[in-house]
């Protein structure tokens, strides 16, 4: 992860979220959000999706509303340096409490590393579209290239 290798070599301290697979028996049935910042009124790795085919993935959204929310709100409030956003997509499009508190991350005085899904997604537009964001399409260079360029721009 290009994130991860970012924030472990400039020593940062980080708030914010994670989504990552969940397997069973050796086959990947979805994702679930694990918060780096500690929470306390909901549970940490919780669901966000089930995967009951193979080619078919079904979203958990509440996830983002409860756990989603209690982890960025928190972030924003922490002794961190940087707030992970891993990733922001289509399961949460109509979660708009997590949306709401997206847009405070955003807003805060954070420096804020996102992985927004490249596809059209309403609810993402204006984030992809703020003048205050970089964004580094990894389709159109790698991920070495866009580490130099992130850490150049950072210090």
């Amino acid at each position: 992860y290009l994130i991860n290798q970012i924030v472990k070599d400039l020593s940062f301290t980080c708030g914010g979220f994670q989504t990552l697979p969940y397997y069973i028996e050796q086959e990947r049935k979805g994702f679930y959000f694990h918060s780096l910042t500690k929470v306390m009124q909901y549970e940490n790795n919780l669901p966000i999706s089930v995967q009951p085919t193979l080619h078919s993935c079904i979203g958990i959204g509440q996830t983002f509303n409860t756990l989603g929310v209690e982890c960025l709100t928190k972030s924003i409030h922490s002794e961190s340096q940087c707030i992970i956003m891993d990733e922001l997509g289509k399961f949460e499009r109509e979660e708009y409490p997590f949306h709401h508190a997206v847009e405070q991350v955003l807003d805060s005085q954070y420096l804020v590393f996102a992985v927004v899904k490249k596809e059209s997604i309403p609810w993402l537009e204006p984030i992809k579209n703020r003048r205050d964001i970089l964004l580094y399409d990894l389709d159109c260079m790698t991920q070495n290239q866009a580490y130099e360029e992130i850490i150049q721009e950072i210090n």
